[in-house]
């Protein structure tokens, strides 16, 4: 669902965004863990059923992702230099 706000320069608003805002106003508390699980799988699901180069237009949270990617490479001992050479990166293979 979409709301027009009317207002500044992000005249769109979706009803995520009005959860997060009560989240953080104290209006309605989230389990904020659960909140954001549920929203990656949702968007991995999203992803995974779309060919590449509408994957890459439905990617969102890519910070958090990269967060928890690069804390576990930093507990297995593996630089994100060599992790993002890996061949599946360098040469993405269309899926039909």
């Amino acid at each position: 669902m979409k709301y027009f706000t009317c207002e500044g320069r992000y005249s769109r608003l979706y009803s995520y965004h009005i959860r997060l805002l009560m989240h953080f106003t104290k209006v309605k508390m989230l389990n904020l863990p659960y909140y954001l699980y549920r929203s990656i799988d949702k968007m991995s699901y999203v992803v995974q059923n779309r060919n590449y180069s509408q994957q890459m237009q439905s990617l969102f949270h890519h910070s958090l992702i990269k967060m928890v990617l690069l804390h576990q490479l930093e507990k297995k001992g593996i630089p994100w230099e060599v992790f993002i050479a890996h061949e599946v990166f360098t040469n993405p293979q269309l899926h039909p």
